[in-house]
């Protein structure tokens, strides 16, 4: 989904208990879940890797972040288990509702690399985006309709040099020493500078406009949907033994029906979950095929509802 609420980026972004193998595991899950703040059939060892950790590293962060009510999880299959991230579902009265977010989907959050700081730094790295974002950088920074003056004035935040230290050092809980090796550690995605300006020398940091940068081809909404419909039909591969890569069309187009049939599904009474792995059972032997798996799905959404598919 690559969205996060307000309210579970706050609570993240001031608890200064969180390690930052605990801050990538939180980040990981919502970019790749779904509109329900559901990660369905997380395998440990794809985690782990993605995330650079040794599997027993895995469930110690795993078990810690559920002490502290970050999340859930169950065990549905005997290799993976569904993790749900509380406090991060945009469903509202059975419709997706996308409101009062921070985008996750910027070259910040996405590169492997940030979530290698100590976590004061990645901390501290989500406050200024969130400073930002309340400013429209975030767009700015992704839309040609905004002037570079614009979108520069939106990226710069100016602290009075006095005041600055304060803030920081509340939000933060650390001494002026470890503050600054915490900007040391983003100077590849936060830029600090001293400007006069009135007689008064302030502070300026400035979230770097690359920071703020979607991946090519990542538009916000669609990409991220479709990454967590991906997740789900690669869970499902891998309960068949079905070998399947990121680069397989199969792959894409077979995710894309999740989005295409989700609202049938649903008003033929079904979920679109099941149908879709009924679907793959029933037409897959060992390999993916989306046109097959798209004339199953069909043909089971017309069993539960005569004539819906027509109307």
């Amino acid at each position: 989904m690559q969205k996060m609420k307000f309210d579970l980026y706050n609570r993240i972004m001031n608890d200064k208990t969180l390690t930052r193998n605990e801050l990538h595991f939180l980040f990981w899950l919502a970019s790749h879940q779904d509109v329900a703040g559901l990660v369905t059939g997380v395998y440990y060892a794809d985690m782990a890797k993605d995330l650079n950790l040794s599997i027993s590293g895995f469930y110690y962060v795993r078990d810690r972040l559920e002490e502290k009510s970050y999340i859930t999880w169950e065990k549905n299959f005997q290799a993976d288990m569904d993790i749900r991230l509380q406090g991060n579902s945009f469903l509202m009265d059975g419709e997706a509702i996308y409101r009062d977010y921070v985008d996750l989907n910027i070259a910040m959050f996405t590169n492997k690399q940030f979530f290698s700081c100590k976590a004061g730094a990645i901390r501290l790295g989500m406050y200024f985006v969130k400073r930002v974002e309340a400013a429209e950088a975030v767009t700015m920074a992704n839309s040609p309709v905004y002037s570079g003056a614009e979108a520069e004035k939106a990226r710069k935040l100016w602290f009075h040099p006095v005041k600055q230290l304060r803030v920081l050092k509340s939000f933060l809980k650390v001494d002026v020493r470890s503050m600054k090796e915490y900007f040391k550690e983003l100077k590849e995605w936060i830029g600090t500078a001293d400007i006069q300006k009135e007689g008064i020398v302030y502070s300026v940091i400035t979230v770097l406009k690359e920071s703020l940068r979607r991946p090519q081809n990542q538009k916000t909404k669609n990409y991220a949907e479709r990454k967590s419909y991906i997740q789900k039909v690669k869970t499902f591969c891998r309960r068949m033994k079905i070998p399947v890569n990121d680069s397989d069309q199969n792959l894409t187009d077979t995710a894309d029906l999740i989005r295409q049939y989700r609202k049938l599904a649903e008003q033929a009474g079904c979920k679109i979950d099941t149908l879709l792995y009924t679907s793959m059972e029933r037409t897959c032997t060992g390999v993916l095929n989306s046109y097959n798996v798209h004339k199953a799905l069909r043909d089971l959404i017309h069993y539960h509802a005569p004539g819906l598919l027509q109307s």
